[in-house]
């Protein structure tokens, strides 16, 4: 009688564990009886399916017993497998019943039996489950009877299943990937190198393993690789940018880029892992481009040298000339050579717009962007005043309209915005038309929350719709008797969109021609 609650029983109202010989037998019985409610309890509320079946008469479909967890492992409660002593392998999938069935001849030589398969549950779905059968053998080691219990692994296995597919995806990942990926232990020795260091060196990664890093790194390089030691030993895990040069199995040095990270206490790693590839070619791309802009930045100081030449020491020989011209027309009286001289004129001013044109290019095309704020009315004064003397058919009642709305906060380019405002409107007036009796042009700004907007509308010759898609090329000239240098408009175009703006033109011939430019307020 050991089963404790008899146990305290029989001390509680006997005030010993001793038992007088007539109640002896009855709670020999209620021991029995207790003993057997406690293990159907177990039996019942157990979360495994513990079954028995009996092999008699060479039968293995006599069920003996089945535990109620069999409705939340199979769906079908005990009594469905009573009723159909072979549910309990249809249900097992038909791909993996040979799992079961090889493992009978253990059974019958007294074996116990571990197996994992897949069932199909009532509802449809497929579970794992791990099936250990243990045999009884009666005294002629025949086969009379097993005892299973059943366990869903259906989470297990799929939690399984996805770090294998998960490993499996790193795997090709990392042998279809581009980059090397090596790691080396403590002693720099390579531990694991993926299939793209054959591709960078030539050698198989099978050859790498077991090999020390220093024997592929180039001498010029082990310096950097001991700093690189150093910062790794500093802060494990941290990734760090490295160049170094590999020698290839050809003797060939190639240049190397990529991230080292130190993880020699990552019990999974346990080393120094790098990934890196081959930049050998943009290397040398660098060096040629380095190359390429020392020749280049020659060039510009060369170029800074001939605009200016070409700023005094072209433009003052111009200005000499030009003045004794003006001094000889004020003096001669001779009707010719007034109109000579008048002929030469024309031509020094356009040889000297010319040259100023050629200015503005190179200025534009070279010198930084200098945003300050914009003083409009102050500009356009001052290109009034330096247009007044402009050679034009009657310069003197052109008419030179300015409409600015007030705004003391745009910022911009100052001598950019002047060669547009300059060049459109000095184009208006060497193309007046002559039978107007208004010549015009007029200058409107005016601002939103973006920028400024710049129109400037004349009613000059204008521009025939065959020449419109071409008036902004560099040197495209109209007509032959065109006598600007055909840089003027293209200058513009070219000085807007410097200025990250915009430019809509439209010309009618005898109607006249409009630009609206818009330009962005670079406030800083």
């Amino acid at each position: 009688m050991s089963h404790p609650i008899l146990q305290r029983l029989i001390s509680e109202h006997l005030g010993s564990s001793f038992v007088p010989e007539p109640y002896k037998r009855l709670f020999d019985d209620l021991d029995i009886a207790l003993r057997q409610l406690s293990a159907d309890t177990f039996f019942n509320s157990m979360a495994e399916v513990f079954y028995s079946v009996s092999m008699q008469n060479n039968r293995n479909s006599e069920l003996l017993q089945m535990s109620p967890a069999c409705k939340s492992v199979y769906g079908y409660n005990a009594e469905e497998f009573f009723t159909d002593p072979d549910l309990w392998f249809k249900v097992i999938l038909d791909e993996d019943k040979h799992l079961v069935t090889s493992g009978m001849p253990l059974l019958a030589a007294g074996q116990t039996t571990d197996s994992e398969y897949r069932i199909l549950h009532k509802d449809g779905s497929i579970r794992w489950v791990e099936s250990k059968i243990t045999p009884m053998l009666d005294e002629h080691k025949k086969l009379v009877r097993i005892d299973g219990i059943i366990f869903d692994i259906t989470t297990r296995k799929e939690a399984e299943l996805a770090r294998m597919q998960a490993d499996l995806k790193f795997r090709a990942l990392i042998e279809n990937s581009m980059d090397a990926i090596t790691v080396s232990n403590d002693k720099l020795v390579f531990t694991f190198a993926s299939s793209s260091m054959s591709v960078i060196t030539g050698v198989s990664p099978d050859e790498f393993v077991g090999t020390s890093i220093l024997k592929y790194i180039h001498p010029e390089d082990r310096e950097r690789m001991g700093d690189l030691l150093g910062l790794l030993l500093k802060e494990p895990g941290k990734a760090f940018l490295f160049q170094m040069r590999i020698k290839r199995s050809d003797g060939q040095w190639r240049w190397t880029e990529g991230y080292v990270s130190n993880l020699l206490d990552e019990p999974a790693v346990n080393g120094y892992i790098a990934n890196f590839r081959d930049v050998t070619e943009r290397r040398q791309y660098e060096a040629a481009l380095e190359a390429s802009n020392a020749q280049l930045a020659k060039t510009n100081q060369e170029l800074d040298r001939f605009v200016y030449s070409v700023s005094h020491d072209l433009r003052a020989p111009l200005a000499s000339i030009l003045g004794l011209i003006l001094l000889t027309q004020h003096e001669a009286t001779d009707q010719n050579l007034l109109e000579n001289l008048s002929m030469m004129k024309q031509s020094v001013e356009k040889l000297d717009v010319f040259i100023l044109d050629i200015l503005d290019y190179a200025r534009n095309a070279r010198m930084e962007i200098k945003s300050r704020k914009i003083d409009f009315p102050e500009m356009l004064e001052q290109i009034k005043t330096d247009l007044k003397f402009i050679n034009a058919a009657d310069n003197s009642k052109f008419d030179i309209r300015i409409e600015i709305e007030d705004n003391d906060a745009f910022y911009s380019d100052r001598k950019r915005i002047h060669v547009i405002l300059n060049n459109l409107i000095s184009n208006a007036i060497r193309y007046s038309n002559p039978q107007e009796e208004n010549p015009f042009v007029e200058v409107k700004i005016y601002f939103d929350s973006c920028g400024a907007w710049l129109l400037v509308k004349d009613n000059g010759i204008g521009i025939g719709e065959a020449h419109h898609e071409k008036i902004f090329d560099m040197f495209y000239r109209v007509s032959k008797k065109s006598n600007g240098s055909g840089l003027g408009l293209y200058l513009v175009k070219e000085t807007v969109e410097k200025l990250k703006g915009t430019i809509e033109f439209s010309s009618e011939p005898n109607v006249g021609t409009r630009f609206l430019i818009f330009l962005p307020n670079m406030m800083p």
